[in-house]
């Protein structure tokens, strides 16, 4: 995500906390080949808004990132 690519990940991770399913990334059952096939091909088809993805993916980072907010999770 911090080097604005789409995410493809698997639902079995944290990684819905990180993006929305459909909008910012895709969530895919693991070794589901076809729903990680359909993932790929929405982003390669330009069906997916990239741009939109990227945007939000990057104020997650950036937000997440930042040291204030991670000294203060630190500190909890």
């Amino acid at each position: 995500m911090a080097m604005v690519a789409i995410p493809i990940q698997t639902c079995t991770s944290c990684a819905d906390e990180w993006l929305l399913d459909g909008e910012t990334g895709f969530l895919v059952k693991p070794n589901d080949i076809e729903s990680i096939k359909a993932a790929v091909m929405r982003v390669v088809n330009s069906s997916f808004d990239c741009e939109h993805a990227r945007s939000k993916n990057y104020k997650v980072i950036e937000s997440r990132y930042d040291p204030i907010n991670l000294s203060a999770m630190a500190s909890t």
